[in-house]
């Protein structure tokens, strides 16, 4: 949901988890560079708090906590594909992508290039 952070990082087990991912990266398997570059950007200021608060629980979770990469960068790629793009849109698409096989990663990459 949009409402916290909270219940997507710490209440989910991993089947949880493992559903979700899937279902992001289903989506994410759907969006082209053309689907992205035509997105709206993120306006609701909810929604941009909310995806400033994992850009920066992921730069933190990098040093301290690094498994949590996946969930937050997941996170950031669900807010994305709900709500739009914002200025965080594209080095998510690139964290993201790092947690990939190489021709799914590759293809994150350039999206996120695109965005540049």
């Amino acid at each position: 949901g949009d409402d916290a952070a909270s219940p997507f990082l710490h209440d989910a087990n991993d089947a949880d988890f493992q559903r979700r991912l899937e279902q992001v990266s289903g989506q994410l398997k759907e969006v082209t560079e053309t689907d992205l570059m035509a997105m709206n950007d993120m306006t609701n200021p909810a929604h941009l708090r909310l995806i400033h608060f994992y850009n920066q629980a992921a730069v933190i979770s990098y040093f301290v906590q690094p498994k949590m990469i996946k969930r937050i960068t997941c996170r950031l790629v669900e807010l994305t594909l709900e709500h739009g793009v914002s200025k965080y849109t594209a080095l998510s698409l690139v964290r993201y992508a790092m947690t990939l096989p190489s021709k799914e990663a590759y293809r994150i990459g350039k999206m996120a290039i695109s965005l540049g």
